[in-house]
């Protein structure tokens, strides 16, 4: 990120936390506050700063927009992107990038809701209650080689590209027993996505974003003219007498390039923490998907991960666990 070695405005700038709207902005003869509009500009009466109009990047990429007099230090966000300005120069870093940056660094990235929102919102997710409603019509995963009865899926098939996104015919999922242990080594035939869901603004918004996200970190030489893509929807139920276990197969890797895991809800449940192991089994983070749209994003190729089975809060009502993987692989 441009500017990152600035711990002062790395705080100023919400890392780890919600970006600001409303920020400090001190200038050579004195401090002031900038309140935000809707169509965002930069400036302030005086000498300091002359009114500047603030460009969105093409591609959204970071980019160094324009130089300004005064040193100013001051960050922000609209949606998708945040601004900032310090020692002279503008520099707007979108949320995409950001995710970019940290899956680059660390080999994972958690992306809170509040983040995740606006980006399917900018991709054109509408109708979220309808799209998890779908959740609601999911068949029993009768490959189990745990006998456990616990888990309800719906699976289908994608080519990712430029030119947009194209469903596949109907096709098993298959592992091998390298990536997985307990399930591996068939194919697997699960009943296949609606077709109302897999046409569903959400899931489009999802699967373009995926593209936009992962292609640009795959290097030219062995980037894909098109992406295999898997959708899985994944109920987890859990009960006194049955945990959930979302990764029964442990720490693991799917055999693919890119994984992107995205809650749809959970109800009445506990636990399920997901951890993050590098090649050598050092924790590299943990995090607990909690809100709908909150999403982790792996680099399959050099991290391990694994979620904790999920338990009821109260023994008395239904407890799940709705989430969305998707997956690309060349």
């Amino acid at each position: 990120m441009v500017l990152a070695g600035d711990n002062r405005l790395e705080s100023m700038c919400g890392v780890g936390g919600r970006p600001v709207s409303v920020v400090s902005l001190r200038v050579p003869h004195g401090p002031g506050r900038l309140r935000i509009p809707a169509a965002p500009t930069v400036g302030m009466a005086g000498e300091a700063l002359d009114e500047q109009p603030i460009q969105e990047p093409a591609h959204r990429e970071c980019a160094v927009l324009r130089s300004l007099c005064g040193g100013a230090g001051i960050a922000y966000s609209w949606p998708m992107e945040l601004v900032v300005i310090s020692r002279g120069q503008v520099a707007v870093v979108s949320m995409l990038h950001r995710i970019q940056q940290a899956i680059v660094a660390d080999g994972f990235s958690f992306v809170p809701a509040s983040g995740m929102a606006d980006v399917l919102t900018t991709a054109g997710s509408r109708d979220w209650e309808g799209f998890s409603r779908s959740w609601d019509d999911l068949g029993l995963d009768a490959y189990m080689a745990d006998g456990g009865r616990y888990r309800r899926r719906r699976h289908a098939c994608f080519s990712l590209s430029r030119h947009g996104v194209v469903r596949k015919p109907h096709q098993p999922h298959y592992q091998s027993r390298d990536y997985n242990r307990l399930n591996g080594g068939i194919e697997r035939w699960f009943d296949p996505v609606d077709d109302a869901v897999a046409d569903h603004a959400v899931l489009q918004a999802v699967l373009r974003t995926g593209f936009d996200l992962f292609d640009p970190l795959t290097p030219s030489e062995v980037r894909p003219p098109a992406w295999h893509t898997e959708v899985h929807q994944f109920r987890i139920e859990a009960s006194p007498a049955q945990p959930g276990c979302p990764t029964p197969e442990g720490m693991h890797r799917d055999g693919v390039d890119w994984v992107l895991v995205m809650l749809i809800q959970r109800e009445n449940v506990a636990r399920g923490t997901t951890t993050i192991l590098d090649a050598a089994g050092r924790t590299l983070g943990s995090f607990t998907l909690t809100a709908p749209m909150d999403v982790a994003v792996v680099d399959d190729a050099r991290v391990f991960h694994g979620v904790t089975p999920v338990l009821p809060v109260d023994a008395t009502r239904p407890a799940h666990r709705d989430v969305l993987v998707v997956t690309l692989r060349r």
